[in-house]
C-alpha cells in the first residue's frame, strides 16, 4: 500500500516511515523542506516537495490537488497545522485518501484550550485551577487575588509559543495590556510544579486500541520532544485518559499531556489532535501506533489489535537533534549527557541500521546549532 505521511521535521513523522516501511509499504513525504534527515531514510520512499504548511490555502490546495491526481491509500497528518486543515477539509479528502480524524466540534475541543478546560470540567476531568475572566476589567480584579505563579494561554498555542508565566500582580496586568494575544483572549491557570506525563494513543469512536505512556521532569520541557523521558504504565493514568477519549468518543491519534499535582494527582494540560512527538519512544518499546493507525484506516473497526506490554522507568534519549542542542544551549548539561551513555537502559533515536538516516540527522542537528549561534550573535550573546 501507499502512504503518505506529512511534517518531516517532526519526530513523530520518522516513527512513522519506519514503522511502515518495515511492514513493506511503500511510504512518501510531503513536506517543504529539502533538506529533511527524515526524507533520507531507507524507508522513505521520496518526498513531494509542498508549500510551507503555516500558509494554510497554498497547502491545503497543494495536497487536495496532489491526492487527486496521485493514488495514496492512507494519509498521517503529523503536525498540528496539517491536522487542522485535514479536518476542514475532511469532506475532500475522503473522496481520495483514508485518514483517522474525529468530527470537526470534537477536533475543536482539542485544538482550543479555552474548550478544553470547558470540557474538562463539564466532564469532571481534573485540571489545574483555571480562570475564564472576559474581559481585562476582570483581570484586574483577579489580579488582586492570590493566584501566583500563574500561567497565562492563549486558546491556539503551539509547544511553549503563546504561553506565558506570571509571577505577581503587575506582571498579570502589564500583559493583558501589552496583549501579545495574537489576536486571542487568554485563560488564566494555576502553576503547577510537578513532572509531565504524556499518553499517547489510537483510538474509535472513543475506546482506545493502542497507547503508550511516558513521564519526563516538566523543567527540561520548553515545547517539543522532551531530551529524555521515561516510560509510565500506570493504571490509574490509563483510566484517566480512557474517561476523557470516551467522553470525547475520539478517532484517530491523540496525544494527551498531563502534570502530576501533589495534593490532586494527575491534572490535564493539554490535548494535542495528533501523534505525540515521543512516538519513537513507543516503536522503540514495540507499540506501533502507525501500524494501529494504518489497519483502522484500511480496515475499519473490525480489525484486530494486541497492545503490546512494555516495561516500567525504560529511558529514551533524543539525541538528534534535542540532546545536543541542549549541550550547546546550556555546557552544564554536557556531563548529563555523556553519563547517560553508560546508562544500559537507555534507548535512542540514532538507528545503526539506517547510516544514511544517522548521517543527515547529524548534518540537520549542526544546521539547527548554527541557527542558534547566528541568533546569539544577532543579539549579541555569546
Amino acid at each position: 500500500m501507499k502512504i503518505l505521511t506529512t511534517s518531516g521535521a517532526w519526530q513523530a513523522s520518522l516513527a512513522c516511515i519506519q514503522s511502515l516501511g518495515r511492514a513493506g509499504h511503500e511510504v512518501y513525504l510531503i513536506d517543504q523542506d529539502p533538506n529533511l534527515a527524515v526524507a533520507h531514510s531507507k524507508y522513505c520512499r521520496g518526498q513531494i516537495l509542498s508549500p510551507s504548511e503555516k500558509d494554510e490555502a497554498p497547502y491545503t490546495n497543494f495536497l487536495l490537488d496532489f491526492v487527486k491526481k496521485n493514488h495514496f491509500d492512507v494519509l498521517i497528518p503529523i503536525s498540528d497545522y496539517c491536522a487542522q486543515y485535514c479536518v476542514k477539509n475532511r469532506a475532500a479528502l475522503d473522496q481520495h485518501i483514508r485518514l483517522l480524524l474525529p468530527p470537526l466540534e470534537v477536533f475543536a475541543i482539542a485544538a482550543n484550550k479555552t474548550k478544553t478546560y470547558a470540557f474538562a470540567i463539564a466532564n469532571e476531568i481534573p485540571i489545574p485551577k483555571t480562570y475564564f475572566p472576559a474581559d481585562l476589567k476582570e483581570v484586574l480584579e483577579l489580579s488582586k487575588e492570590k493566584i501566583y505563579p500563574a500561567m497565562v494561554k492563549i486558546p491556539n498555542s503551539r509547544a511553549s509559543k503563546g504561553v506565558f508565566r506570571v509571577n505577581n500582580q503587575r506582571e498579570l496586568v502589564d500583559l493583558f495590556r501589552a496583549e501579545p494575544f495574537e489576536g486571542q483572549w487568554p485563560v488564566i491557570q494555576e502553576f503547577v510544579d510537578g513532572k509531565l506525563f504524556g499518553v499517547s494513543a489510537v483510538a474509535h469512536e472513543g475506546q482506545i486500541l493502542g497507547h503508550y505512556m511516558f513521564c519526563t521532569d516538566s523543567h527540561v520541557l520548553q515545547g517539543g520532544t522532551p531530551p529524555i523521558a521515561f516510560s509510565v504504565t500506570d493504571p490509574k493514568l490509563l483510566a484517566q485518559t480512557r474517561h476523557l477519549i470516551a467522553a470525547l468518543r475520539w478517532t484517530g491519534a491523540i496525544d494527551l499531556d498531563y502534570l502530576m499535582k501533589k495534593d490532586q494527582g494527575y491534572v490535564l494540560l493539554e490535548i494535542n489532535p495528533r501523534f505525540s512527538g515521543s512516538l519513537n519512544f513507543a516503536y522503540r518499546m514495540g507499540v506501533d501506533l502507525p501500524l494501529m493507525y494504518y489497519r483502522l484506516a484500511m480496515e475499519g473497526p473490525k480489525a484486530e489489535f494486541n497492545q503490546r506490554q512494555y516495561k516500567e522507568g525504560a529511558r529514551f534519549r533524543t539525541i538528534f537533534p534535542t540532546e545536543i542542542i541542549w549541550c550547546y544551549k546550556y555546557p552544564g548539561y554536557r556531563w548529563t549527557f555523556l553519563k547517560n551513555f553508560f546508562n544500559i537502559n537507555s534507548q535512542t533515536n540514532i538507528y545503526w541500521d539506517d547510516p544514511r538516516l544517522t548521517w543527515w540527522q547529524m548534518k540537520e542537528t549542526h544546521w539547527l546549532c548554527q541557527d542558534i549561534k547566528q541568533s546569539k550573535a544577532e543579539i549579541g550573546l555569546k
